[in-house]
C-alpha cells in the first residue's frame, strides 16, 4: 500500500468517526441542550391561559419531536423542529388568540435554538464526544 493510499484510508476513517459522533452522541447533546433552553428560557417567561403545555410529552421540550440530520460531506449537524408553534415561539409573532396576554405582547421572541447551538459549542460535551470518537480509530 502506498503512502497516499494509507493517508486516504486514515482520512476516510476520520470522516466516518466524525460523522458517527455527529449522528450519535452529539445529536443527543444538541437535543438535550434544546430541551434545556425550552425549559429555562421559554416556559418560565409566559404562562398560557388557554391550554396546558405538553412539555416533554409532545411539546417543544420533547426531544423525540426534533429531527436531526448530518451532512457527511461538510460534517454539519442540523437539528430542527418544523412544527408551526416552534416558529411562533422563536419569532414571537403569530399568536392568534386575541384574548391571550401573549397576543398583546407581540413581538415576544424566545429564540431558544440559537442559545442551544451556543451551548453545544461552549459546554465542551460535543468536543469531548468528538475526541472520543477520533481516538477510537
Amino acid at each position: 500500500m502506498s503512502l497516499r493510499d494509507e493517508a486516504n484510508q486514515i482520512l476516510s476513517m476520520l470522516d466516518d468517526a466524525i460523522n458517527a459522533a455527529l449522528a450519535g452522541p452529539i445529536t443527543e447533546i444538541a437535543k438535550n441542550d434544546i430541551q434545556f433552553r425550552v425549559e429555562s428560557d421559554v416556559y418560565p417567561l409566559y404562562t398560557p391561559m388557554l391550554y396546558q403545555r405538553r412539555g416533554r410529552s409532545g411539546g417543544i421540550a420533547d426531544t423525540s419531536m426534533y429531527e436531526a440530520s448530518v451532512d457527511d460531506a461538510t460534517h454539519t449537524l442540523t437539528v430542527r423542529d418544523d412544527r408551526p408553534e416552534v416558529g411562533i415561539v422563536e419569532s414571537g409573532t403569530g399568536y392568534t388568540w386575541e384574548e391571550s396576554a401573549i397576543y398583546h405582547m407581540q413581538p415576544f421572541p424566545r429564540p431558544y435554538f440559537d442559545l442551544a447551538e451556543e451551548d453545544v459549542v461552549l459546554d465542551g460535551e460535543a468536543e469531548t464526544a468528538l475526541i472520543d470518537a477520533i481516538t477510537r480509530i
